[in-house]
C-alpha cells in the first residue's frame, strides 16, 4: 500500500476551524448593529429612567417595566424579549427573586450612563449616532476612498454644519452629544472634527487670548499605536465631517507645536480619552 498523505488528511479540519474563526469575526461585525438599535430602543423607551426610579440598586419585574410605559397596548413578550437582548449586550442585569423566581431587571454601570439626570448621560450620543441621519453617510462610506468625498454630504447634499442649520432637531441632538460627560470646557471633543489648518486657526485664537504661560486643556482621543476605540471614532470622523481626524499622540503634539505652544503634557485618562494641557 502507498504511503498516506497525514497533511491532506487533516486540512478539511483546519479548514472548517478556520472557517468557525473567521465566521464569528465576519457575523459580529455583519450584525454588530443591532446591538446599537437595540440599545437605542433602550432609550427611546426610558428603560433606564423607569428602573432607575425605583433606586439606583433596586430591579423591576417584566410587569412593572411594562406599566410605565408610555402605552396602553404594550406587548410584553417583545418586551421581553428586547430585555433579554439589553440584558446578553450588558445593558441590564437580571436576576430571579421570590419563591416563583421571576425575573427582575436592574441597572448596569453602562445603562446608569443612560439615566437622565446622571452628569454623564450618554443617552444624547446614542440618539443621535443611531438618528437615520447619522447612519446614511455610512452607505456612501466607499466614496471617500474612491473619489475622495466627504460621504455626510454624499449622503445629504451638503455638509453636517449645513444640515444641522437646517435641522434644528438634528443639531439639537448633536449638541445634546457633544456636551454629555464633559469634565473639561476649553476645548472637548472640539479638535478632532476638524483637519490640521482649521485646528490651528482654534489655537491661535486662543492663543492670542492667554496671557503668557496660560494653558489650553484639550480632552479628546488619543489614538493608541495597536488600535482600539479611537480607531472607531477616526471612521465616525471620516463618515460625518469634513477633515475631521482622531489624532495620534504623535500628531497631537506636532499640531501644538506648530500652533507655537512651548509644553505640551498628555495625560491618559478613561477608555483612551486624554487630557492634553499645552503651555503658551
Amino acid at each position: 500500500m502507498g504511503e498516506v498523505n497525514v497533511s491532506t488528511v487533516e486540512q478539511p479540519v483546519a479548514d472548517e476551524e478556520e472557517l468557525v474563526v473567521g465566521s464569528d469575526v465576519m457575523y459580529s461585525l455583519l450584525f454588530g448593529f443591532v446591538g446599537s438599535f437595540v440599545l437605542r430602543t433602550a432609550v427611546v423607551l426610558g428603560l433606564p429612567d423607569i428602573i432607575a426610579r425605583a433606586g439606583p440598586d433596586e430591579t423591576l419585574t417584566l410587569k412593572q417595566i411594562a406599566s410605565q410605559l408610555n402605552s396602553k397596548s404594550v406587548n410584553e413578550i417583545e418586551l421581553q424579549r428586547v430585555l433579554s437582548a439589553l440584558v446578553t449586550c450588558k445593558i441590564f442585569r437580571c436576576t430571579k427573586v421570590g419563591t416563583t423566581l421571576e425575573l427582575q431587571y436592574g441597572l448596569t454601570p453602562a445603562s446608569k450612563l443612560l439615566v437622565t439626570d446622571n452628569p454623564h448621560n450618554q443617552a444624547p450620543v446614542v440618539l443621535f449616532q443611531t438618528d437615520p441621519a447619522s447612519q446614511a453617510p455610512w452607505q456612501q462610506f466607499h466614496r471617500c476612498v474612491l473619489y475622495g468625498e466627504q460621504p455626510w454630504k454624499s449622503a445629504h447634499g451638503k455638509d453636517a454644519w449645513k444640515y444641522f442649520n437646517d435641522n434644528p432637531g438634528l443639531s439639537k441632538c448633536f449638541n445634546d452629544a457633544m456636551a454629555s460627560g464633559t469634565t473639561v470646557e476649553l476645548i472637548a471633543h472640539i479638535m478632532h472634527d476638524w483637519n490640521d489648518e482649521n485646528c490651528l486657526k482654534i489655537l491661535n485664537n486662543c492663543k492670542r487670548a492667554l496671557p503668557e504661560k496660560g494653558k489650553v486643556l484639550i480632552f479628546d482621543f488619543v489614538v493608541p499605536p495597536n488600535g482600539g476605540i479611537p480607531h472607531m471614532f477616526d471612521m465616525v470622523m471620516m463618515a460625518h465631517s469634513d477633515g475631521g481626524i482622531e489624532r495620534t499622540e504623535e500628531q497631537w503634539r506636532k499640531l501644538l507645536t506648530t500652533a507655537g505652544f512651548s509644553t505640551i503634557n498628555c495625560i491618559a485618562l478613561l477608555q483612551e480619552q486624554w487630557l492634553i494641557e499645552a503651555v503658551k
